[in-house]
């Protein structure tokens, strides 16, 4: 949602706007500095560098398997807090840090509402027991469509 508070041609789409665990504390990375992981998860999924059609071949829970384990990397380094996945700056579709445009007066003057949960940083604790039986929430995900490649998702 920042970001879109911050991008122009988006911005006038809303008129309020809810902000729910938002990382506005952490700094946004820049496109080259993502080339390792994209290269660790490329590595993780077992295709080559740039082969978006062997990454469309292959099931959803693949992909999954492949983002969570680099996810519990991730969360294994002291002090990161960071996600591994998330927006980067592009110089074209996110033009920089949202932190800094909204200071400067880049997001307009939309009503905000900002809101944390309790649980913040449930995602990313690494355990190394076996996970327990998913919720039934997520059950969609242990469901044929699972594993039907993401190609005829789209």
């Amino acid at each position: 949602m920042a970001l879109m508070l911050t991008m122009p041609d988006v911005r006038p789409l809303f008129a309020r706007a809810v902000m729910m665990s938002a990382p506005l504390g952490l700094t946004m990375p820049r496109t080259a500095d993502m080339a390792a992981v994209a290269g660790r998860f490329v590595a993780a999924l077992g295709v080559a560098p740039g082969d978006r059609a062997a990454v469309c071949d292959l099931p959803v829970a693949r992909i999954l398997a492949a983002q969570l384990d680099l996810v519990r990397a991730a969360a294994m380094t002291p002090g990161n807090i960071a996600p591994p996945f998330g927006p980067v700056i592009d110089d074209d579709l996110v033009i920089g840090d949202p932190v800094a445009i909204m200071r400067a007066g880049g997001a307009g003057a939309q009503d905000l509402m900002l809101g944390t949960t309790r649980e913040e940083m449930a995602a990313f604790y690494v355990d190394t027991r076996p996970w327990p039986a998913p919720h039934r929430r997520w059950s969609r995900l242990r469901s044929p469509a699972a594993s039907v490649p993401v190609r005829q998702m789209l």
